[in-house]
């Protein structure tokens, strides 16, 4: 799931592998708050993308 979102939207996951990583990526959404806001409509808009992709693909399934 997480890789359908990033390829839906890159800015809707930001993959980090150590702690120092995670801190930089944190200071910069609170930083920056066009980024932050940026990054938050990405992610949004990536989960209901999938979602809805999601559903259908059940709802498509039952109909059968």
């Amino acid at each position: 799931m997480v890789k359908a979102m990033q390829h839906g939207n890159p800015l809707s996951i930001t993959h980090v592998s150590t702690k120092l990583e995670l801190k930089e990526a944190i200071n910069l959404l609170l930083s920056n708050p066009e980024i932050l806001e940026a990054n938050q409509r990405a992610s949004k808009e990536a989960y209901e993308s999938l979602a809805s992709c999601i559903v259908s693909s059940i709802w498509n399934l039952l109909s059968c």
